[in-house]
């Protein structure tokens, strides 16, 4: 995310923290959704903004699902994802 962040020159944030858990695979959607959450110091001002959700690779979806609804919280105007 950040080197794609670099050469697009668009800023790159986390806003999401995961804490530890079960691995992805082995863990039921609950139990994946309590793993991560928002980073309340980096989100303040993301209200309205177009969000790019950057993850590595997709399976099953149940990590992208999470993170993006998770991150519709803040009220941005859209939550993109886009998978390498």
């Amino acid at each position: 995310a950040k080197e794609m962040s670099s050469i697009l020159g668009i800023p790159c944030r986390s806003a999401l923290v995961r804490k530890p858990g079960p691995p992805t695979r082995e863990a039921s959607y609950e139990e994946l959704a309590e793993q991560f959450c928002l980073d309340e110091r980096k989100n303040a001002d993301l209200k309205g903004v177009r969000i790019v959700l950057v993850e590595d690779i997709v399976t099953t979806g149940k990590t992208v699902s999470i993170c993006a609804a998770k991150l519709q919280q803040l009220g941005p105007g859209t939550v993109d994802v886009i998978a390498m």
